[in-house]
C-alpha cells in the first residue's frame, strides 16, 4: 500500500477518497503530529 492523501482534517480526507472513488475504502489513520507520521514510515 501507499500513502495517498495527507490532510489536516478527517473530513477532507474522506471527501478526497469519495471524490477519487476508491474501493474498497482505504485505511485512514489519524496522526497527531508530522514527526509521528515520519516515524511510522
Amino acid at each position: 500500500g501507499e500513502v495517498t492523501i495527507i490532510r489536516d482534517s478527517e473530513v477532507d480526507v474522506y471527501r478526497e477518497i469519495h471524490k477519487a472513488g476508491r474501493e474498497p475504502m482505504p485505511l485512514v489513520f489519524r496522526v497527531p503530529h508530522e514527526e509521528d507520521f515520519q516515524s511510522i514510515l
